[in-house]
């Protein structure tokens, strides 16, 4: 990774730590203007009901499918029951399945992992651009490693899910949460 590369996601890190969600966008594409070969443009896609949601959530076609239900954790930190734990859970139940770099087509989707932890996902769109949701902040298009530090170092790449398979494992696995109907204007780009 290049110096300036480990510059611009240590600030961007900044950002996304330190500024407020309404201001990410504006001040990621500001620093972005400055890093010469750096690639990040908002996506601006319309939630239907307007909620938060995240990076998982996005890439598995759940937004505006189920509420974002936001639990608080021992350590006062909030979740969301759609995150890198229910995408591990859906590796382990074979619905997730692998694939190596040279295999990767657009749609595929790309782990960022930050030692063994999934820390963000994103939709492969075409050489070095990746679609992904940061956090509750916005939706970019970006390039691959144009993401916040904390992202991680490593990358791992997995064919996307059948849809009615997540949403009956999501069904069993969290009766809690309720799954709408895919519509078809939920469907990737």
């Amino acid at each position: 990774m290049l110096l300036n590369q480990r510059v611009l996601r240590q600030r961007l890190q900044n950002i996304i730590t330190e500024e407020q969600v309404k201001l990410h966008e504006s001040k990621v594409l500001q620093l972005a203007s400055r890093f010469e070969g750096a690639f990040i443009e908002p996506v601006h896609r319309h939630s239907q009901k307007n909620q938060v949601f995240n990076c998982f959530m996005h890439v598995l076609n759940l937004v505006d499918r189920v509420e974002p239900n936001v639990f608080e954790q021992d350590d006062k930190k909030f979740r969301f029951f759609v995150d890198s734990n229910l995408f591990g859970k859906l590796y382990e139940s074979g619905i997730l399945s692998e694939i190596r770099l040279d295999q990767l087509e657009p749609n595929d989707l790309v782990v960022y992992y930050n030692g063994q932890e999934k820390t963000h996902v994103g939709r492969y769109i075409a050489p070095n651009q990746i679609e992904s949701k940061w956090g509750v902040g916005p939706l970019f298009r970006h390039g691959l490693w144009d993401v916040p530090k904390s992202y991680g170092t490593t990358l791992r790449y997995f064919k996307p899910p059948e849809q009615a398979k997540v949403d009956a494992f999501i069904k069993e696995a969290l009766p809690m949460v309720q799954v709408a109907p895919l519509e078809p204007f939920n469907l990737p780009a």
